[in-house]
């Protein structure tokens, strides 16, 4: 377990300017599934490393526990409820910002040089985000749990079943 100052210091490098620019022209190079919601990007998503195969699934390198991949969320996330990854996760804010919501309806403002871990049973939302879209690195390890999930009344709701039961239109929340 790596402790809260080292991901603190690694933040604080990403988010350099100079440093952020690099990353995000190097990830720019390596797109992934972009996620479109009402005909709109909520999300663009790029490989950075150790990439998974889009038929199988599988990671570049099943021997190494961390994928890396940058992020520009475009949108708030839509749905009424906080959802939860099926993965353990960090992220890092490169660029811009996004308001995000915590389970016990905590607000954090993510700004360039925060980091934050994501992950299994950990429910959140993002709020807001600002006009431009905010960068992020955002580092998993392995698949593990039941997959995503919505939390609905105290109870985790599995996506398929949650979608199943929404009006809206959605698109694919894959990793």
């Amino acid at each position: 377990m790596i402790p809260s100052f080292a991901w603190n210091a690694l933040a604080h490098f990403a988010s350099r300017p100079a440093v952020a620019r690099w990353l995000i022209r190097r990830a720019m190079r390596t797109p992934y599934r972009h996620i479109i919601k009402n005909g709109e990007c909520y999300m663009e998503r790029y490989w950075l490393f150790n990439p998974y195969d889009n038929e199988t699934r599988v990671a570049r390198w099943p021997w190494c526990p961390v994928s890396v991949r940058l992020h520009v969320i475009r949108q708030p996330d839509e749905d009424q409820h906080l959802h939860d990854h099926p993965w353990d996760a960090r992220t890092i804010i490169l660029r811009g910002w996004y308001l995000e919501e915590r389970h016990g309806h905590h607000l954090a403002s993510r700004q360039p040089g925060d980091t934050a871990e994501i992950g299994v049973r950990r429910y959140h939302r993002i709020n807001e985000v600002c006009q431009d879209g905010a960068v992020t690195l955002f580092l998993t390890g392995r698949e593990r749990g039941d997959g995503w999930g919505y939390l609905v009344d105290g109870r985790h709701v599995p996506r398929a079943e949650y979608l199943a039961h929404q009006s809206t239109s959605h698109a694919e929340l894959t990793s």
